[in-house]
């Protein structure tokens, strides 16, 4: 397998996805209903304000994306022909790639959270010299922790097929391919976004049309936002199952390279 740059990268890992449309459907027949239904509670819930109802879905919205990942990096690593597979019936791995995905997930998220609070807080401190150091060095432990997830995350390909691989083993499959692997994954979100912000848009007309206002005033509205996002969350899938092929041609790429 070739080096390839990341437009390539990418471009070979939409095409993967695209070419294996009932591979896809295959691995989402029980994961995408259940995401429907713990996102139907998500939008009820941020409609009557039930914050801590938001934050307990997080885990089971987590659960779920694992889940699919898993089965798709299984895809994308044995091929089409791997069995399709009870998500919620573990074999031999599956929880520690599950403790992997989701502490990799909480990790980032958790920092990610922690160095928005702190600089907030520092903003309020009086003396500039504090806000500018503190703010540093909370953007410093940010990235390093950034980096090493980008990292760990070369651990899931591995687990998700029964590899053992020791720390220096994914350093050695990762060398050359993180900064591909950010980039490329970037590609994709900046697609995303983009197509995103058009379908919104759409949404947005429909909602005004229909008679509700950008901000939500009824019930009923939030119902009617959450059929209009359904396309969106598939869409999410393909746009996820994209950026896992990514991740796994570029395990695939090291295993055989960097020896």
């Amino acid at each position: 397998m070739s080096k390839e740059n990341i437009f390539k990268l990418t471009a070979h890992a939409g095409e993967f996805v695209f070419q294996n449309k009932s591979a896809f459907k295959e691995r989402l027949v029980i994961l995408f209903p259940l995401f429907l239904v713990m996102a139907l509670i998500n939008h009820v819930a941020t409609f009557y304000h039930e914050d801590r109802i938001v934050y307990l879905t997080g885990l089971p919205f987590l659960y779920i994306i694992s889940c699919f990942s898993l089965a798709w990096h299984r895809v994308s690593l044995r091929g089409v022909d791997e069995p399709v597979r009870n998500p919620f019936v573990w074999e031999k791995g599956d929880g520690k790639f599950h403790a992997m995905f989701i502490g990799i997930m909480l990790l980032v998220l958790g920092f990610s959270s922690a160095s928005e609070q702190a600089t907030l807080y520092l903003e309020k401190s009086p003396n500039q010299v504090l806000v500018v150091i503190g703010s540093m060095a909370s953007l410093i432990v940010l990235c390093a922790v950034l980096y090493y997830s980008v990292r760990l995350m070369f651990f899931l390909p591995a687990k998700s097929v029964g590899v053992t691989l020791s720390y220096e083993d994914i350093k050695r499959a990762s060398k050359g391919s993180m900064l591909r692997f950010v980039f490329s994954t970037l590609l994709t979100s900046v697609t995303f976004i983009l197509v995103m912000s058009i379908y919104l848009l759409i949404v947005t007309v429909v909602l005004q049309a229909s008679g509700a206002s950008g901000v939500q005033t009824s019930l009923s509205s939030a119902f009617i936002a959450f059929f209009l996002s359904i396309p969106l969350y598939l869409s999410a899938f393909f746009y996820w199952a994209v950026n896992v092929t990514i991740l796994s041609r570029l395990y695939n790429w090291g295993m055989q390279n960097n020896a």
